[in-house]
């Protein structure tokens, strides 16, 4: 974590004395120092100061937003699974939590501050669902009007029905879900933990879609053990589904995860140049132990192709922009996606 050890290093201390950073000394040799500490309380972290920032050139997508600029906000750090694919070196296992006062305090700030819509980002907001429960409830009682989403995705053994109908009552649009795969033993693989299921997918889809929120669904390809049937399993589950948005990436198997090291040991790896470990790139970084890339590539084109070019979707989607007075910027959209229009 950043916080501390930046500001020591703009107070001048000593490169020496400061916990958490990697440096090179006057003899050229690099010096690692030790780590830092996690931070115990966020409460003590101070509000950003969005003063200094021309906030009007921070612009959202519309696609992925309703109102500008949008602003972040980060209620917890940490997340206690360990699925397979995901690096928890900066924030850890354990789940820290800001105060539910804290977490009201920065919500009335970032809209003063100009803010005009807010994303969480937190990896597992609705890990302690009771606590994200009474977050909604706060700002319904305290009457704050906002657009809000959870576009960084949330897990779907961790929601109710109940959750999504507080979140919705309180300005949540949209939530993304974690489905990763439409195989079971994929799901397995990968160690997303027992309860999180098909069944239990598609029953928060349904959860959101009846509160009145958009959904995305987030899948991947190329994971261990996948095959193209696998691939084939994951289309039509995505396809079963009532969601309004679906997206697939190509697996990318980050350092100090057990997927990079699966590769590693296995001589899979192909390139150590981290500019290429990449989510939006889809460039080629490990050999998967059943599939060649461009069978993988593929599948991906058909995943989008057979998502968006249903007749259902295509209906939805154009409601949306009616509604949104974006039909050009929708159009904008489906030509850079699909044809890779400029």
């Amino acid at each position: 974590e950043g916080e501390e050890t930046l500001r020591e290093i703009l107070q001048g201390v000593p490169f020496k004395d400061i916990k958490g950073i990697i440096y090179r000394d006057d003899d050229g040799e690099i010096v690692r120092n030790a780590p830092r500490d996690l931070i115990e309380n966020l409460d003590a972290l101070p509000m950003p100061e969005y003063s200094v920032f021309a906030l009007e050139n921070y612009v959202t997508s519309q696609i992925t937003s309703r109102a500008n600029p949008v602003g972040p906000i980060e209620t917890t750090r940490g997340c206690p699974y360990n699925c397979t694919y995901c690096n928890k070196n900066i924030f850890g296992h354990e789940l820290r939590k800001k105060s539910i006062d804290r977490i009201m305090k920065e919500i009335r700030h970032l809209l003063d501050s100009g803010f005009k819509e807010i994303h969480l980002v937190d990896d597992t907001f609705t890990t302690d669902i009771k606590r994200a429960k009474e977050i909604c409830r706060r700002i319904i009682d305290e009457g704050i009007k906002f657009h809000w989403s959870l576009l960084v995705g949330v897990r779907v053994d961790c929601v109710d029905e109940e959750f999504f109908k507080l979140a919705r009552a309180s300005g949540c649009y949209l939530v993304s879900l974690g489905l990763e795969s439409g195989s079971p033993n994929i799901l397995r693989n990968i160690k997303k933990g027992s309860k999180v299921t098909l069944s239990r997918g598609r029953q928060a889809v349904k959860w959101a879609h009846d509160a009145g929120i958009e959904t995305v669904g987030f899948f991947m390809f190329a994971l261990p053990g996948e095959t193209e049937q696998t691939m084939q399993d994951t289309i039509n589950y995505a396809l079963s589904l009532d969601l309004d948005y679906a997206r697939v990436s190509l697996t990318i198997p980050l350092p100090s995860t057990n997927l990079f090291e699966y590769y590693h040991n296995h001589n899979k790896i192909l390139t150590y140049d981290w500019s290429r470990y990449n989510f939006h790139s889809n460039h080629r970084v490990f050999e998967h132990e059943n599939l060649q890339w461009h069978i993988i590539e593929k599948f991906s084109r058909r995943f989008y192709r057979s998502f968006y070019f249903r007749p259902k979707i295509i209906l939805r989607h154009l409601k949306f922009a009616l509604k949104r007075g974006m039909i050009l910027t929708y159009f904008k959209y489906f030509l850079i996606s699909f044809f890779g229009a400029k």
